[in-house]
């Protein structure tokens, strides 16, 4: 199973690098990072391999809300297009888990799909209030002015710690190393 991470709020950067470390426990064929800066700017980036922690701790500091992802290949395969976050219809997913039937229920709502992800269903899913799923996942919807950060976990663990203003969210337990 993937690793994923997020936070809301302004980070610090041990917590982060405390999440980004523990999630990347799960993954190992890529990474990926999607946030939006104060002044509404988006920062993504994407890579092969693992993750490195020094890049996405420099970018996630300039965010006021990101989510981020640490690949193990379940679906689709190696491509960089095919590394999360996925964006989409004003909204990013970060998931961790399977869905079944991902074609058909991307078809079935009218959505065409930019990657060969199952993750990418939950963008449509979530639109359409449908995303009761197996799994959990992180999901930024924004706007021009509005930025909301979604946490969902139904039968993998997603741990939600909250320091200071910030809420801080990954798919493994984790502490800040004193």
């Amino acid at each position: 199973m993937c690793g994923i991470w997020g936070f809301s709020g302004r980070p610090k950067a041990a917590h982060l690098k405390a999440i980004i470390k523990r999630a990347d426990e799960r993954g190992g064929h890529g990474f990926g990072f999607f946030g939006i800066t104060k002044d509404n700017r988006h920062i993504y980036h994407v890579s092969h391999g693992r993750v490195d922690v020094d890049l996405l701790v420099r970018l996630a500091w300039q965010c006021e809300v990101g989510i981020g992802h640490s690949r193990l290949v379940t679906s689709g395969d190696m491509q960089v297009m095919n590394s999360q976050p996925v964006l989409g219809d004003g909204m990013v997913v970060v998931h961790n888990g399977n869905i079944e039937n991902h074609r058909r229920i991307m078809y079935k709502l009218g959505y065409e799909p930019r990657t060969n992800l199952d993750s990418e269903a939950l963008i449509p899913m979530i639109k359409n209030d449908m995303a009761d799923i197996d799994g959990s996942y992180l999901c930024i919807s924004y706007d021009r002015y509005e930025h909301e950060l979604k946490a969902y976990n139904k039968t993998l663990p997603l741990e939600h710690q909250r320091h200071g203003d910030t809420n801080y969210y990954c798919s493994k337990t984790w502490q800040v190393q004193s």
